[in-house]
């Protein structure tokens, strides 16, 4: 069995360190340091001391002092803390070092690598939009590459916090973190259009925020019960054409900006539907034609 580390440090005093630190701590690893953008960091400050770390030790000394150093900056700043820890005198010797992107790979922090450090990815898919809640990683899936030692250890530490890690190859890593934006990121951009469209209404904006809740909640459910293609209700799945136009001729008068997004939006579901023979060929060709009619046509070029 891998074994379990004791002390770790942060650098990154967002969201998701913070999330990373609470949950280690409630699994009794004693944090050394956290560490901002800038060495007087309001935000490092107060993570330090909201998990009991030392909020005047280097960072020299705290990758020094830990078993395990938790990256969780943005994803362009990865390899120059990378480097610039590189450059400091910590030992690295068997240290594990773990950067907390979905996008990039373990092979990000190949500066550290080089020291002797040992290296991995670690994502979670879970949104974290506001101060870290206790709790936040449980039942969530994440996504562990590198190390095969470090990936063990962490694996061993997320069931303990009560999260589900999968490991993944380095070449998944960007299909995982794309399905992982779309279902959350675009979830939201969603969200975003039918609020939208409800404030055109007479609907006060308490009712309008609301209403959209259980419908959405209902929505998730019925995908974890069916799947997404047994899932799909609505007019574009049933082929009712009429209302599909009523749709667009709302958004043409009252929304004209979300026309774009609709239209991408029923193309894709349209798609959708066929998969499972719901929507017939004839309904699908005609809903497609009644949905692109309405894409605003672009002026024409001095060249026309």
């Amino acid at each position: 069995m891998a074994r379990k580390a004791s002390t770790f440090t942060l650098v990154g005093a967002g969201a998701v360190a913070s999330t990373f630190g609470l949950a280690l701590l409630g699994q009794e690893w004693r944090p050394i340091g956290v560490f901002g953008r800038t060495p007087d960091s309001p935000r490092a400050r107060a993570l330090a001391e909201e998990l009991g770390a030392d909020a005047g030790i280097s960072l020299d000394e705290a990758c020094h002092a830990s078993d395990l150093v938790l990256i969780a900056v943005p994803d362009v700043a990865i390899h120059l803390v990378a480097e610039e820890l590189a450059l400091g005198d910590a030992d690295w010797s068997g240290r594990m070092v773990v950067h907390t992107s979905g996008a990039h790979p373990a092979s990000f922090l190949a500066p550290l690598e080089q020291h002797g450090a040992r290296t991995a990815a670690m994502h979670p898919l879970q949104s974290f939009p506001g101060p870290a809640q206790p709790g936040a990683l449980r039942g969530a899936y994440v996504t562990l590459q590198g190390h095969a030692a470090v990936t063990a250890a962490l694996r061993n530490t997320l069931e303990e916090i009560g999260a589900l890690a999968i490991e993944v190859t380095e070449s998944d890593k960007v299909a995982v973190h794309t399905a992982a934006s779309m279902i959350s990121n675009f979830t939201v951009t969603v969200a975003a259009m039918a609020r939208e469209v409800l404030q055109t209404t007479g609907l006060g904006e308490q009712d309008v925020v609301a209403m959209l809740q259980p419908l959405l909640a209902g929505t998730v459910e019925n995908i974890r019960l069916r799947g997404p293609e047994r899932a799909l209700t609505g007019p574009i799945v049933r082929g009712d054409i009429p209302t599909v136009e009523r749709h667009v001729e709302l958004l043409s008068r009252q929304a004209p900006h979300l026309i774009t997004a609709y239209v991408a939006l029923a193309t894709e579901t349209v798609r959708v539907a066929r998969k499972t023979a719901r929507l017939t060929s004839a309904d699908a060709m005609e809903i497609l034609d009644r949905v692109i009619e309405a894409l605003p046509i672009p002026p024409a070029s001095e060249e026309d």
